[in-house]
């Protein structure tokens, strides 16, 4: 393994890291905003503070291809791909939103996590072939999810068509970011994606009536700064960065070890004892984000691996 995929990986680690650990500020800003203008700030925020990052990003080395003169395919690919990445992310975000409502905790939480295998599937569509490694790794991870999520038997919600379409969006999502981040410059990407999303929801949140309650955001400033600025702007953008060496396949199955580190921060933070099953789950993600570093055997196709 090239010290480029590790660097990938540690950058899609810390985003599982912190995704897991902000669900509890998630759910703490939830209780003061309407859904939908909560998912407006927070990706407007974030998509704000990474703009912040577009002056300096060449001395960063965060920089893409330069854009031809010629035919600005850079440019062309910049806004294909992050128009395309913030209607899956506000697709996902809504949807999900949607679904939480009408079901369980743990049913939303395995049921989004599906996007372990709707990436690889959507890949194969689009010319991906994925190794023996990335499918075992898959099939390791859905009950690892399932176990980790879901507590007693297990039983189908109103909400629960709402958290499937949100997986497929993730998924989508995942596709695009893998396709587009070589091509791009990971920071206007990020900051393009953001922006699609925030104001999506912003319309949305005017369709449906939503009136700011400012009282509401001065309560949930500190969880909302936190899901802004670390949750969506770092980690979001961390994902892009890593996504120029790491396959779409390899990316999903580390992000789901989220599960796992949601569990260890309401363990530590909230005293939630993890169960027997839970513990059976994380271990079965950890062997599986372990199986997902075996390369896949190239073949000698033009078409990418996973």
């Amino acid at each position: 393994m090239t010290r480029r995929h590790l660097a990938a990986d540690a950058m899609l680690v810390i985003c599982a890291v912190i995704w897991g650990a902000t669900f509890v500020a998630q759910k703490w800003a939830m209780e003061s905003m309407h859904a939908v203008s909560f998912v407006s700030l927070r990706f407007t925020l974030g998509g704000l503070l990474v703009a912040l990052l577009l002056p300096m990003r060449r001395h960063l080395g965060f920089h893409g291809p330069a854009v031809s003169p010629v035919d600005g395919r850079s440019t062309r690919d910049l806004v294909l791909g992050g128009g395309l990445a913030g209607l899956a992310m506000l697709g996902a975000a809504l949807s999900q939103q949607i679904g939480v409502e009408h079901t369980s905790a743990g049913n939303a939480g395995f049921i989004t996590s599906l996007y372990v295998v709707g990436v690889p599937l959507i890949g194969i569509f689009v010319g991906q072939r994925p190794g023996w490694a990335a499918w075992s790794a898959v099939v390791i991870a859905v009950p690892g999810l399932y176990f980790l999520s879901v507590s007693g038997r297990p039983h189908i919600e109103p909400g629960d068509p709402w958290i499937l379409a949100c997986a497929v969006c993730w998924s989508a999502h995942v596709q695009v970011v893998g396709r587009f981040a070589p091509r791009c410059d990971p920071i206007a990407l990020s900051t393009l994606q953001f922006m699609v999303t925030g104001v999506g929801a912003a319309v949305v949140s005017m369709v449906l009536h939503e009136e700011p309650v400012w009282h509401g955001v001065q309560e949930a400033w500190l969880p909302l700064l936190a899901c802004a600025a670390l949750a969506t702007g770092l980690c979001f953008t961390l994902q892009t960065l890593a996504q120029r060496n790491a396959p779409p396949t390899h990316t999903a199955i580390i992000l789901s070890l989220e599960g796992v580190f949601a569990a260890i921060t309401g363990w530590l933070a909230l005293g939630e004892l993890l169960t027997g099953p839970q513990w059976i789950g994380a271990s079965a993600l950890l062997v599986a984000a372990l199986l997902s570093q075996v390369p896949a055997p190239t073949t000698g196709s033009r078409h990418p691996q996973i």
